[in-house]
């Protein structure tokens, strides 16, 4: 059936379905196929999990979670793929584990990098929150084409897809295992995206996020020339709106090095002009 109904190409139907349901399956008895490889202390290793001993969440932002909103204001909208907390068996510390992954998403090492940057604050959050040793954090960036020029920080893994089909080889009948085999193997279906296209409508992408008043102004703050702000009519318009106008707009915004699509220079402002703008008002 793979090959009557075209196969879903998007990032998250791999991050949200077919990579949880390989590490959850038989009531979550695979998940330890996955911390085995990881090579994680044996004081997480259960013999069974439950929602007393582990949280598994996909698309987590703590922007958006049930609690701690004083300390997710700050944060910008980046979203792990996958965060997985395993409490000890002595109930005693915690362990962990944050997957940002991509599939057949054209990235730089450079883009990855940043991105995996960009998610540090939010582990940075959790691990004071709960209290994790730092040895017990395991960040993880998973992806089809490993650039060999990616540089690996402290508490960093980068693994790839081809090595998840090894990790759960014993399950090769499996559907979810079936799927993910044939999306890395057949060269027709594993061909990367276009830069800066949607795989779905066709449309040309020329930002790398979307934030509201608040995080970008944080944003441009961190990194300053580094990014770029969409703005229609560039600073003369962005002098000439209030701010009562901006707090409720969102900004598409980009990195200079790294851009992705075709800009209007025009309707682009550095990161730090454009703080220093919003600054005067």
């Amino acid at each position: 059936m793979l090959e009557i109904l075209p196969l879903c190409r998007k990032e998250k139907y791999f991050t949200s379905c077919i990579l949880p349901q390989l590490l959850c399956g038989d009531l979550m008895q695979r998940l330890n196929n996955f911390l085995f490889f990881l090579n994680v202390d044996n004081e997480f290793i259960h013999n069974n999990y439950s929602i007393n001993n582990l949280s598994f969440y996909t698309e987590y932002s703590l922007k958006e979670s049930a609690d701690w909103p004083e300390l997710a204001n700050h944060l910008s909208k980046e979203t792990p793929d996958l965060v997985i907390l395993i409490r000890s068996k002595d109930t005693t510390s915690y362990l962990l584990i944050v997957i940002e992954a991509k599939m057949y998403s054209r990235v730089s090492a450079k883009k990855f990098r940043e991105q995996l940057d960009l998610q540090k604050p939010i582990i940075r959050i959790i691990k004071d929150k709960i209290g994790i040793k730092e040895k017990d954090i395991i960040h993880i960036g998973l992806l089809k084409d490993i650039p060999h020029n990616l540089s690996v920080q402290k508490n960093e893994r980068i693994i790839s897809w081809a090595e998840i089909i090894k990790i759960y080889k014993s399950i090769k009948e499996n559907y979810f295992y079936k799927t993910l085999e044939f999306a890395i193997l057949d060269p027709k279906i594993a061909r990367p995206l276009k830069r800066g296209v949607h795989s779905t409508t066709k449309r040309y992408k020329n930002y790398f996020d979307i934030s509201n008043f608040h995080d970008i102004k944080i944003l441009c703050e961190k990194k300053g020339e580094q990014i770029m702000v969409g703005f229609s009519g560039g600073k003369k318009a962005l002098i000439n709106t209030d701010t009562n106008s901006l707090a409720t707009r969102k900004f598409k915004w980009d990195f200079v090095k790294s851009s992705l699509g075709k800009k209007q220079k025009t309707n682009w402002i550095s990161g730090d002009i454009f703080l220093e703008l919003v600054r005067n008002k």
